[in-house]
């Protein structure tokens, strides 16, 4: 975790989250990690380098945010779609 960020615990994170999502109308399916994980996936769509999106998700090695360079189900239908054209 980055040293500017550690005072965010998880109970903070759980705690904003519920807040959010009950005033939004969601009831399930998130969790902390999930806005994780859409940040790294945002941030390499943006063409944000690896190197800078690991240091922003807190890694110290690009090694970790392998997980998040596959394509999502949406670019891999856009994909077949350029195919098709």
């Amino acid at each position: 975790m980055a040293e500017d960020a550690a005072w965010y615990t998880e109970q903070a994170a759980w705690a904003a989250l519920r807040t959010a999502a009950k005033k939004a109308g969601v009831r399930d399916g998130l969790h902390p990690h999930l806005y994780r994980h859409s940040l790294a996936i945002r941030a390499r769509q943006a063409g944000i380098d690896k190197s800078t999106r690991a240091a922003m998700l807190g890694h110290s090695s690009t090694r970790y945010i392998e997980r998040y360079d596959r394509p999502t189900i949406q670019e891999t239908t856009d994909g077949f779609r350029k195919l098709l054209e």
